[in-house]
């Protein structure tokens, strides 16, 4: 949805970004090392049908991540 601005679940081209800056709350960004580092998160929303997706937009926040914890496998969720 993201790069495609069209809704996966309905087809729609209405969807709307809604940036970090303008949510609030502990749910909209990730916390690290005691709340002094934090990863802020960008949400995608169909006004449509209601999907969101969630997105990381910096890739030097995505390299902390990859190194801070490990990749899921199959066996995590068994």
């Amino acid at each position: 949805m993201r790069m495609s601005i069209v809704c996966p679940k309905c087809d729609s081209n209405t969807v709307i970004s809604i940036p970090y800056s303008a949510m609030s709350g502990d749910g909209n960004r990730i916390s690290l090392t005691g709340g002094f580092k934090t990863i802020p998160i960008e949400r995608m929303v169909c006004v449509t049908c209601g999907f969101t997706e969630e997105w990381i937009k910096k890739d030097k926040d995505l390299d902390y991540l990859s190194k801070k914890f490990k990749p899921l496998s199959k066996d995590d969720y068994v």
